[in-house]
């Protein structure tokens, strides 16, 4: 059984924040948008928003895998109903509330707007039934939020979770599929991340000891080449593994580097990381709108307007969703257990 320590625990907390303002990177990225774009603002987009924040999300699944299992010593049925139970208040209810926000904010931006109804209002009408639907798939691939098929996602590895406890017992089995996965390419949505997390739990690894400037290093040589061969979809496939894998490594090096330093121990710093659940759920209500918004009244035909554009949407994306959980936490701080499945208290 692995143990956490208190500045264990603030590692994890600060990594999950790393980790999503990586993925709030990603929703900034408008190079599809747009046909005249910079080359190479073209090109730092790629670099930041696919091969670094590309790898936010899988190693979020290993993340959650390693907390899920992190206190297990043996995985019988009352331990994993249990699990099932708590997983309710800080990913179902979550999911749902969430997402019932983002389809008044649907409603809104198709009535008033003019975006695609997505067959769920057709003629001004809302169709009951894909209304209802669109809390799991809006016809697209997404839930309303569309951030928010990360958590569905998650929701069906836990329920999943006594595979990832039999790979986890016997952790060659990760090693046999990681081998086959980049031999085939194919998609384990995420299981191989979560039973990944779950190894490390269960065998008390220790992934500091393989973190490092060696490790930064090759990191960056492997996105830059993901990058040189970003049409090369079958190069892509294979080397992903291993891209996420450092990404891990190197996203948990910058986190302890931050809690040794205590570069974010001050009041706004614990501020910051106390929000990293509503900066996760607030900004993806509106990235289509800000990014396109500043890209057209900054330019992004030329390079500097590009990044300008590209930096300000991260920016305006995170401290606007920050504010808004300091507008709550100052007068509404009961909603905030609610809206982040009890991760702010």
């Amino acid at each position: 059984m692995l143990k956490i320590t208190r500045c264990g625990k603030k590692v994890i907390d600060i990594e999950k924040l790393l980790l999503i303002l990586g993925v709030v990177l990603i929703h900034s990225d408008f190079s599809t948008d747009f046909d005249d774009i910079s080359y190479i603002g073209e090109i730092v987009m790629l670099w930041g928003s696919k091969c670094v924040g590309g790898c936010c999300v899988p190693i979020f699944f290993m993340l959650s895998g390693f907390l899920f299992f992190k206190n297990v010593k043996g995985f019988s049925a009352s331990v994993y109903f249990s699990k099932l139970r708590s997983r309710v208040r800080s990913l179902l209810i979550p999911y749902l509330i969430w997402n019932m926000l983002a389809a008044a904010l649907f409603i809104f931006k198709v009535r008033l707007l003019g975006f695609d109804g997505y067959d769920v209002i057709v003629d001004d009408c809302i169709r009951v039934v894909p209304f209802l639907r669109g809390f799991w798939d809006l016809n697209n691939g997404y839930p309303y939020d569309f951030t928010f098929w990360f958590i569905r996602r998650l929701m069906m590895l836990v329920v999943l979770s006594p595979v990832s406890w039999l790979i986890a017992v016997n952790r060659w089995i990760i090693f046999v599929l990681f081998v086959v996965l980049m031999a085939f390419n194919v998609d384990m949505y995420g299981l191989e991340y979560f039973a990944l997390g779950a190894v490390f739990a269960r065998h008390n690894l220790i992934l500091h000891r393989y973190s490092g400037r060696m490790v930064l290093m090759l990191f960056l040589i492997v996105t830059a080449f993901m990058l040189s061969a970003m049409n090369t979809e079958w190069i892509i496939d294979r080397i992903i593994l291993i891209r996420n894998v450092l990404g891990a490594l190197v996203f948990l090096s910058c986190s302890r580097f931050i809690t040794r330093y205590g570069l974010l121990s001050g009041k706004i710093g614990k501020s910051i990381v106390n929000s990293t659940f509503m900066i996760y759920g607030v900004h993806s209500l509106y990235p289509t709108v800000v990014r396109k918004l500043l890209a057209e009244m900054i330019g992004v035909s030329s390079t500097s307007g590009c990044l300008a554009a590209y930096f300000l949407t991260w920016c305006v994306l995170v401290v606007s969703s920050w504010l808004v959980y300091l507008v709550l936490r100052r007068l509404m701080p009961c909603v905030l257990p609610v809206l982040t499945g009890g991760r702010i208290r």
